[in-house]
């Protein structure tokens, strides 16, 4: 599938294009950026907000979850020849 990126100067040119993608049935999706910004800072900046995202947890308690669940098994290999 392909994608058709319009960037228009005003509200009004911005309007006319979703009523002639309407009036078209033509699919179409509205995203916001960041004015100014060009695409790839924005997805980059819309990742690193992700960091630290993760609420409510005690990262201690997360840490000792995830070590308590580690195991270490000997297995016992004997060798034939």
């Amino acid at each position: 599938m392909n994608a058709l990126i319009i960037e228009p100067e005003s509200q009004a040119d911005y309007q006319l294009f979703i009523g002639l993608a309407q009036r078209l049935h033509v699919r179409f999706r509205e995203e916001k950026i960041m004015k100014d910004a060009p695409i790839k800072d924005q997805n980059e900046e819309e990742f690193f907000s992700l960091f630290g995202a993760l609420e409510g947890i005690d990262s201690q308690l997360l840490i000792d979850s995830i070590t308590s669940a580690r195991t270490n098994k000997e297995t016992d290999i004997s060798w034939t020849t």
